[in-house]
């Protein structure tokens, strides 16, 4: 990966280092991800005590990737004994920080002045101490993950949420992605029990989406719902003979009479 073309600036000024992380990088493959690390790293290994400041407001959302990549930053800046801030003015970026727990890690702030700041005022990440596990993903993830289920459930009986099944089918999707992201970055941030929660709510979550996709791929292939009501209606009509008319000869009514 060429200087040019890095999805990502770094700049070491007034004794601490900036790392821009832009927007491309959400857009390259997870090996490339793992590249960045691996250019920006040794920098930090260089350091005696490095302070790290990562800007993300140029980032409208964060894939796992990207997470995975901030938490191996921060293992190589706590094994210098070093600090680390991360700058952050997107909701959904914070959201997923938040979601993650990390924000238990790193100070998250919206504005470079308060960057600097939280830098200045940071203790070394040595003296942070282990962070409590979160277990506000795992249960948003066990929520959709259930709701996902439910809603596979409904569908398999033959009785589902809405009247076209794809729809139900396409609701099914949606939570399990979320359960399914949830999960993952769960699995990056905790440890013990909740990391293991995490691992099996992602197993879950990946078995409905496989339901879900037999699901689609039925209600594809099944034939058009007849109204049985309205079909049996039709037949009889068609059943019915029409009345002929008849037409008396008046002449025969004549010499009757």
């Amino acid at each position: 990966m060429s200087t040019s073309d890095a999805p990502y600036t770094l700049e070491k000024t007034r004794g601490y280092v900036v790392l821009c992380l832009l927007p491309k990088l959400n857009e390259v493959q997870w090996g490339d991800v793992q590249q960045v690390g691996n250019e920006i790293i040794p920098d930090l290994d260089a350091l005696r005590s490095p302070a790290l400041l990562v800007d993300l407001s140029a980032l409208d959302y964060m894939g796992s990737s990207m997470v995975a990549l901030l938490v191996r930053l921060w293992k190589a800046v706590q094994k210098k004994n070093g600090r680390m801030v991360v700058q952050s003015e997107q909701k959904m970026v914070t959201e997923v920080l938040s979601i993650a727990g990390l924000n238990s890690l790193w100070d998250v702030v919206p504005t470079r002045d308060e960057a600097i700041g939280a830098m200045k005022h940071a203790p070394p990440t040595s003296q942070n101490g282990p962070a409590e596990a979160s277990w506000t993903g795992p249960i948003i993830a066990l929520i959709a993950a259930v709701a996902a289920g439910w809603v596979w459930w409904t569908t398999h009986s033959g009785d589902p949420l809405f009247n076209d099944a794809k729809q139900s089918v396409y609701v099914l999707f949606a939570l399990a992605a979320v359960a399914v992201v949830i999960s993952g970055l769960t699995l990056v941030r905790n440890a013990g029990a909740a990391r293991i929660v995490g691992g099996l709510i992602l197993l879950v979550g990946l078995a409905v989406s496989v339901g879900g996709f037999q699901q689609l791929s039925a209600a594809n292939a099944a034939p058009p719902v007849v109204d049985s009501d309205a079909a049996a209606a039709a037949d009889a009509t068609e059943q019915t003979p029409k009345p002929q008319l008849r037409i008396d000869r008046l002449d025969s009514d004549k010499k009757d009479k």
